[in-house]
């Protein structure tokens, strides 16, 4: 594995065939989290009624499919 730290980005080298893409993905998707995040300017208390929409919203769609 190798590590090039340049100016503005961090560029990292894994070989093949060590870490399964599935858990590259996941952490791929762990650092756009991270970065949409930390750009964020909603509060906490919008991030809580978000969530709550989206697992309503989830939940209806769920039960629909299973009628």
């Amino acid at each position: 594995m190798q590590i090039q730290n340049t100016t503005d980005s961090l560029v990292i080298t894994i070989p093949k065939g060590i870490i399964p893409p599935d858990e590259i993905q996941d952490f791929l998707d762990y650092l756009r989290y991270r970065e949409l995040v930390s750009q964020s300017k909603a509060t906490e208390a919008e991030i809580e009624e978000l969530c709550e929409d989206i697992n309503e919203g989830m939940a209806k769609r769920h039960a629909e499919r299973n009628q």
